[in-house]
């Protein structure tokens, strides 16, 4: 390491790089900023309600949830898991399947695409971490 040039050590930046935005871009992105503001109150608001129901849900001590309490909670998580893994797998599904070589990727997952092509959505999703 002793002898090398800082630059192999640090990311620079060329000043000379094309701009990636304009001006004319920031009203785009403050009205986005503030629908995304408006649906995180909507969904603040959905949280709360959630939350409410599942606290009333849980205290009942009438009907499945009263009679086996441990059941019921196993039950609420397996079914929090299969909606997850079903979100999972729309949002995966949405996703256009793209050419391996395009990309410059040797492995990808190939949810519902054909030989040569991997969906790059389903490879974020449901890759492991330790695949790189």
């Amino acid at each position: 390491m002793c002898g090398d040039d800082i630059r192999q050590f640090m990311v620079w930046e060329d000043a000379r790089a094309v701009r990636l935005w304009h001006w004319g871009d920031i009203p785009v992105v403050v009205a986005v900023a503030a629908a995304l503001g408006a649906l995180s109150a909507v969904y603040t608001k959905a949280l709360v309600g959630v939350f409410s129901m599942r606290r009333r849900w849980a205290t009942s001590s009438t009907g499945f949830r009263g009679r086996f309490p441990r059941a019921a909670r196993a039950l609420e998580a397996a079914l929090f898991a299969a909606l997850c893994g079903l979100v999972f797998f729309v949002i995966a599904f949405a996703a256009r399947c793209q050419k391996k070589e395009d990309w410059g990727i040797l492995e990808g997952v190939e949810m519902l695409c054909s030989e040569g092509e991997f969906n790059p959505i389903a490879t974020l999703l449901f890759k492991p971490p330790e695949d790189g």
